[in-house]
């Protein structure tokens, strides 16, 4: 499909900054109960990812929309922070059943002719476990309308709601199968590009693809 690309492809960005800002998360030491594979981290990743401090980074955008090329600007926060596993959310207590995410929240801006196009979306990569993302929440806000998307892992597959202004997209709650997603690259590679998965993939394409090209989520090999 032309039309699908990596999250890396789909917004040609080019690095303008990279800093660090201070933020309040701490490393949760509790254990997780998840039976799943350990994933392994090094000394160099925890060092960098769990001193409380976030990453930004800040971008030039070309994006496509209405068959021009759009200028505008992306940024990609990334923080750790404790998950709460129940309610798949960021948790505000201890508790045994919680464990560390890498949090990407991801915006674009931009501008089709006289209106503002803003997107955003919240990316949650387990890092006590190997796992695709549990969670990903994504929002477009435009001059037509607001819509919202949002993915939690269900096991061996993933809840999506979907809500949108556009009567044939709005309000729908379904069920897919779980893969890769795209949403969730960006954050896989902080992990280490040489971990990245390999070969044929069933890969969901990003929220913000989806919602731009009004298509239904669904895992499509690549």
């Amino acid at each position: 499909m032309k039309f699908f690309y990596l999250y890396v492809l789909v917004a040609t960005l080019i690095s303008c900054q990279t800093e660090k800002e201070t933020s309040t998360t701490d490393e949760v030491s509790t254990p997780t109960k998840s039976k799943r594979q350990s994933r392994s981290l090094d000394e160099n990743f925890k060092s960098y990812w769990f001193d409380g401090t976030a990453e930004i980074s800040s971008y030039e955008l070309n994006q496509a929309r209405y068959g021009e090329m759009r200028q505008g600007t992306a940024v990609l926060i990334y923080v750790t922070e404790p998950f709460d596993s129940k309610d798949q959310i960021k948790a505000d207590r201890i508790k045994d059943d919680n464990y560390s995410v890498l949090k990407l929240n991801a915006t674009r801006d931009f501008n089709t002719g006289i209106y503002p196009y803003r997107m955003m979306s919240s990316t949650f990569l387990p890092l006590d476990f190997e796992s695709n993302a549990i969670k990903v929440a994504a929002s477009i806000q435009e001059w037509c309308g607001h819509t919202y998307m949002q993915f939690n892992e269900n096991n061996t597959s993933y809840d999506i709601q979907l809500h949108s202004y556009f009567q044939s997209e709005g309000n729908k709650s379904f069920q897919i199968e779980s893969a890769l997603l795209e949403n969730q690259i960006p954050s896989q590679l902080r992990l280490g590009p040489l971990k990245m998965p390999v070969d044929t993939l069933n890969i969901v394409p990003s929220a913000e693809f989806l919602r731009l090209k009004h298509i239904d989520a669904e895992p499509m090999e690549r």
